[in-house]
């Protein structure tokens, strides 16, 4: 695939300036249009398969012009994705297990890579993450940590969830 990321000292009007604020671009998912058009897309935790990977490269390459730009929120920007194609893209981006509703909770979510994939960690988080994201209300954010370092978010949460020897200790508002 010819999917690439672009040069980091490349300025393009068509794409949403640097340094805009994580929470300021939480609506911004979806379909845009600028000098040329994108599709931007989430990441749930900001990480993923393999199978991720490959299919955001696909859809790229595909249906875009085959650039794919990261960004520092969790984001994925497939570049040239044209409206015409866009039914197709949101398919193969669901398919997928990306973002495309601005209002998923995953977006609101953070979790660790927990165990086995982290040796610090007492359980599995990503997994529990998934389940729990969808009894947020409107607003309030998630972490789900598998250890008291809490290394998947940096800041506070209205719910959060840390795994130790004993099983889960709860935290609300911190």
């Amino acid at each position: 695939l010819r999917a690439r990321v672009a040069s980091p000292t490349r300025v393009d009007a068509a794409f949403p300036p640097a340094g805009v604020a994580t929470d300021a671009r939480r609506s911004e998912l979806g379909f845009r249009v600028g000098i040329r058009p994108w599709l931007e897309l989430g990441i749930p935790f900001g990480a993923g398969t393999s199978e991720t990977w490959n299919a955001v490269a696909a859809i790229a390459e595909q249906l875009g012009d085959g650039e794919i730009r990261l960004t520092s929120s969790r984001r994925v920007l497939l570049c040239g994705v044209q409206e015409r194609d866009r039914a197709a893209a949101l398919r193969l981006a669901a398919d997928a297990g990306l973002i495309s509703d601005a209002n998923d909770p995953l977006l609101r979510t953070d979790a660790c890579p927990g165990a086995p994939a982290c040796s610090s960690a007492f359980g599995e988080t990503r997994a529990l993450a998934r389940e729990l994201a969808p009894l947020l209300a409107a607003g309030e954010s998630l972490h789900v940590s598998g250890c008291a370092k809490g290394c998947a978010h940096g800041g506070a949460c209205d719910v959060v969830l840390v795994r130790d020897p004993k099983g889960l200790a709860l935290g609300l508002g911190q």
